[in-house]
């Protein structure tokens, strides 16, 4: 009888599972092949593109991208589970959403498909926030991580290395340096054997290849500390870039790979220049 009793109770008493919710539009990272960032509030936005070395910075202008951050974002949203999921929603409720005129918008354009993704307000808590996303109706409720992914600006997705050359520095062929607008060095290798020579200055000489080769390694550990916006930094003759104290270039073949000018020094910080 108890036994019985027990297997009703339980029967009856047992909590009601939870309705499955609606899936998101699968996040496919392998195929998307473009990011777009609205922000609403700053009034910018910005575009990346996937390319043959990673990611690069389409709009407002040309640069590098920190490849593991655009993979981040598109990890986060690949794996973003909704916690509530709000069928219909009018104009009013939209509005108090933040979905009206979001804060921020993503779109994620594919080969075939294109997703965009509107972020609105955050939940009381603060621990969710409302999102809408094409091609599924109805407003989302979901956790807040994905947003840790986002920038805050095009500048947190620049790639902060000065002359990131990856595996092409194994071809590479020709570096010069000028100082103060005079040629100052000038190394060039031979595409048949391989060999590299200092033209510059002259007479020309056989070049260390191993100090050459620890040279370019050693570029890919320069870093930004800083970049300065466009609209408010200092003219180019004040960071003593109008005339270049130093300027290098390096290239492979006729394509130039890297090309730097050195300025003065930053005025506020030691062993910074601009």
């Amino acid at each position: 009888v108890a036994f019985l009793y027990l297997a009703a109770f339980e029967r009856d008493y047992s909590p009601t599972p939870r309705p499955k919710l609606p899936p998101l539009p699968a996040v496919d990272v392998g195929l998307v092949r473009a990011v777009v960032v609205e922000l609403q509030n700053e009034g910018q936005g910005f575009r990346v593109e996937r390319s043959e070395d990673g990611w690069e910075i389409k709009k407002p202008f040309t640069y590098p991208a920190q490849s593991s951050r655009v993979e981040a974002l598109l990890s986060a949203l690949a794996t973003l589970q909704p916690a509530i999921h709000i069928p219909k929603a009018d104009m009013e409720q939209l509005n108090e959403y933040g979905l009206q005129s979001p804060h921020k918008t993503l779109r994620l354009e594919g080969y075939t498909t294109t997703n965009e993704i509107k972020i609105g307000e955050y939940t009381p808590r603060r621990n969710r926030v409302y999102i809408a996303v094409s091609g599924a109706p109805g407003v989302y409720v979901a956790p807040t991580y994905f947003l840790n992914t986002l920038p805050r600006k095009v500048d947190n997705w620049r790639d902060p290395r000065l002359a990131p050359l990856g595996a092409t520095r194994e071809d590479l062929d020709n570096l010069t340096v000028a100082a103060n607008g005079q040629p100052l060095l000038a190394l060039r290798r031979n595409p048949t054997n391989k060999i590299w020579k200092l033209t510059q200055p002259a007479p020309s000489k056989r070049a260390d290849p191993e100090r050459i080769r620890r040279f370019l390694n050693d570029m890919q550990s320069w870093q930004v500390t800083r970049f300065l916006p466009t609209d408010r930094a200092p003219n180019l003759g004040s960071m003593g870039l109008q005339s270049p104290e130093m300027e290098l270039r390096v290239a492979q073949g006729t394509n130039q790979v890297v090309a730097i000018d050195f300025g003065r020094p930053h005025t506020n910080t030691m062993g910074l220049a601009y």
